[in-house]
């Protein structure tokens, strides 16, 4: 009588793991720094009124994300998002920015005339989101909250997550703000006055982790218009690509 052979356990075939790394650059596999300027995210900001919206959208194949109320006098293509509150969302039916604004980045994906989104101002842009998420929460403002910070955060990762989905579909990102005046440590140990950008300090962080180059737009002491891109301790810049914008 012959036997039953029993079926072998045969060990399930593992997936590559995403996680491992094959290999690692050798000494002479450099990165090469992209030569298009659009393959960069810039953070724009300056004095109110001086044109940086006018200069950002000048971009061939650009669109102004515009959050900033009341800029219908300015010849450019642009989509307008208007920013309600909490409860004018909540309890009046109003939009919400921020799911337009997300809605809007879908859209763009997959059209060829847009190359780069220009967000104004990326103050309103993190305020929208904010609000947004304490709609979905139901309360006025994430600070009444004791969660040990836990909405702050939702927040900052839908935000991040959110513009950086821009630069995942190859699109270039301008941020737009304006400017205030912030205290800096220096190395003297003393303190003194920087200007940067008027966003809050989460969407500030965001921009100095994420920006390439931060140029700031204001004026001479001759009130002629400058864009400045280095070299300045009292104006924050960033220029952080080699032999771009030497001077």
């Amino acid at each position: 009588m012959s036997r039953i052979a029993t079926p072998r356990r045969v060990a399930p075939q593992r997936s590559a793991d995403l996680n491992e790394i094959t290999s690692i650059p050798g000494p002479n596999d450099l990165n090469v720094p992209p030569s298009d300027l659009l393959e960069y995210t810039i953070c724009l900001y300056g004095t109110k009124g001086i044109g940086k919206t006018t200069l950002a959208s000048s971009i061939p194949n650009s669109i102004v994300a515009m959050f900033e109320p009341l800029r219908k006098n300015l010849p450019i293509r642009q989509l307008p998002f208007r920013c309600y509150d909490v409860t004018q969302i909540r309890d009046e039916g109003k939009p919400d920015a921020w799911l337009q604004f997300k809605s809007f980045i879908d859209k763009c994906e997959n059209d060829n005339t847009v190359q780069c989104i220009i967000g104004d101002t990326v103050d309103r842009i993190y305020d929208a989101c904010l609000t947004h998420h304490c709609v979905v929460e139901g309360v006025r403002h994430p600070g009444g909250l004791n969660d040990f910070g836990k909405l702050w955060a939702v927040i900052k990762d839908d935000f991040e997550k959110t513009l950086n989905s821009i630069r995942d579909m190859g699109k270039g990102l301008i941020l737009i703000s304006h400017t205030k005046e912030s205290d800096i440590e220096v190395v003297t140990g003393g303190k003194a006055v920087q200007y940067g950008p008027s966003c809050s300090g989460a969407a500030l962080k965001y921009l100095k982790a994420a920006c390439d180059y931060a140029f700031f737009y204001g004026y001479t002491a001759s009130q002629e218009r400058c864009l400045h891109l280095r070299g300045y301790e009292n104006i924050w810049t960033a220029c952080g690509v080699p032999n771009h914008f030497i001077s």
